[in-house]
């Protein structure tokens, strides 16, 4: 790499030949003519720096392992009037022709500086092991390629709302997508929620909604989801809201409102169609034992649709992050998140004392019926 201290600091890697772990000393005076062009294309066409300043020894710093450590793409960072940038080139081929290593290299800046404005984002997609890196701003077109390139269905996987997130938590303290501290969360077996969401349970907003909140904590989670993956602007609603929107549309008389009343699946699917314009269905579960054999709808649902559930059973709410499902034995667990938590944003007692965490068949009550909430994901046709 290099250090060009003329205002703009660079690093280009050159990959010389390498055998038996030594370098070429033609290939390492190759690399430093190729530097010393890259620190003249500093001063000349970025800053204009005074040319009659020499290049130092200490500009040259060549790398003798390129193997990318950090697994850094190309930044820029804009500071007064300068940028910082980091430009990553493995191999340089000069073929037998008119261009040159300063051609190369001034084509690369030109681009680079095209794309100080533009962000680069990182995303997930279910099934892929690593994150792929776009800058934002592609057009829904180019949205559709991607998904054509990379075989992944056409539901919205690149909005920038759900570019991977650097933030553990939101503006107000709530944890983001907690599950993922889960253990087993990615192992093969495991079908879960896709993309980002908000964890809202008992207690939040400096409201007591303690022993009567818990659909109303896990309605707010799922219409996070809508707004943490670009399907809504709108924040989730509070209690009152929640509230006004069933009066509103006649499910509720007009005293519901400021009320300590429940509400069920079934009203969460009302305000959830009528905040976010979302479809859902609403599955009803005989009993709390016949929740083992829904282990196939559930992955099959996290696979197609990776939005969180509700689940209303009993005088009790949760939210399903996920199952690990076995299609052949049926074997089925539960990736539950409980709204009925009272403590702090602390992710390490959340995950330790179970509050998001896997759950056996056992959790549910036998004797209880259920009803899951299941948001449908919209498609981008």
């Amino acid at each position: 790499g290099i250090n060009a201290e003329y205002g703009i600091e660079g690093a280009v890697d050159i990959l010389v030949n390498k055998t038996n772990g030594c370098y070429h000393p033609a290939s390492v005076d190759r690399a430093r003519q190729v530097l010393e062009e890259a620190v003249l294309l500093h001063n000349n066409t970025v800053l204009s720096a005074d040319k009659s300043v020499p290049p130092t020894e200490s500009t040259y710093q060549l790398a003798m392992d390129i193997s990318s450590q950090e697994g850094r793409a190309p930044v820029i960072l804009s500071n007064a009037d300068c940028y910082r940038t980091s430009l990553d080139i493995d191999v340089i081929m000069l073929p037998d022709s008119d261009i040159s290593a300063r051609d190369v290299l001034i084509q690369q800046f030109e681009k680079l500086i095209e794309d100080v404005e533009r962000r680069a984002l990182h995303f997930q997609p279910p099934g892929f092991g690593i994150p792929l890196s776009f800058l934002d701003s592609h057009s829904k077109d180019k949205t559709l390629e991607f998904h054509r390139i990379f075989n992944i269905p056409l539901v919205s996987h690149f909005h920038p709302a759900q570019a991977i997130r650097v933030e553990k938590s939101d503006d107000e303290g709530r944890l983001i997508t907690p599950h993922k501290s889960v253990a087993g969360v990615r192992s093969r077996d495991v079908h879960a929620v896709s993309g980002n969401y908000a964890y809202h349970h008992y207690m939040q907003d400096k409201f007591n909604d303690n022993g009567w909140g818990c659909a109303y904590r896990s309605l707010q989670t799922l219409c996070s989801w809508f707004l943490y993956n670009g399907y809504t602007d709108k924040q989730p609603p509070s209690h009152n809201q929640i509230q006004k929107t069933l009066v509103e549309m006649g499910d509720k008389p007009e005293k519901f409102v400021n009320s300590r009343q429940w509400i069920g699946s079934v009203e969460v699917g009302y305000v959830l169609d009528s905040w976010v314009g979302s479809e859902h269905r609403i599955q009803f579960v005989s009993s709390g034992e016949d929740m083992a054999m829904q282990g196939g709808l559930l992955s099959h649902h996290f696979r197609t649709h990776g939005t969180p559930v509700m689940i209303g059973g009993g005088v009790l709410a949760h939210t399903i992050l996920g199952v690990k499902y076995d299609d052949v034995t049926g074997d089925t667990q539960f990736l539950i998140l409980d709204p009925h938590y009272t403590g702090k944003e602390d992710i390490s007692t959340i995950i330790k004392e179970g509050w998001c965490g896997w759950k056996g068949p056992n959790f549910w009550d036998k004797k209880a019926h259920y009803n899951m909430c299941m948001p449908q994901r919209p498609s981008l046709m």
